[in-house]
């Protein structure tokens, strides 16, 4: 599964406009949903959909996907014995996501040790 590097993922949206940013979000979304899947975890709504629905409902549904989303993260986490930084709260992981450049640290962070925790796993 891929994994992202901060730093590409704080710098390529500039140069892409944003779609960068976009792909990622898409990927991450699918990839901690089979990650899910496979650790006995709950699956979330696809990015795509929550985005489009926030236009509706004037930005609610991407606020609780991406709550959701961090739950997930923390849910694999646990279930596959990968360490979520600095703290395994989905509110406060959440939280974390509105803070510039430090989000992307966290959220690529645990991201890939999820990633990597699994791939280790499935061995």
């Amino acid at each position: 599964m891929k994994k992202y590097n901060w730093v590409k993922a704080w710098l390529l949206p500039c140069v892409t406009f944003g779609i960068y940013n976009f792909i990622m979000w898409i990927v991450m979304a699918k990839n901690s949903n089979k990650i899910a899947e496979a650790s006995g975890e709950k699956k979330i709504m696809a990015w795509f959909p929550a985005m489009l629905l926030g236009c509706v409902t004037f930005g609610i549904v991407p606020l609780v996907w991406m709550i959701k989303f961090q739950a997930q993260q923390v849910a694999i986490a646990k279930a596959n014995g990968a360490k979520i930084s600095p703290v395994a709260v989905p509110f406060v992981l959440f939280l974390l996501t509105c803070v510039p450049v430090y989000s992307y640290i966290v959220l690529c962070g645990n991201y890939n040790n999820n990633v990597d925790a699994f791939e280790a796993k499935a061995e």
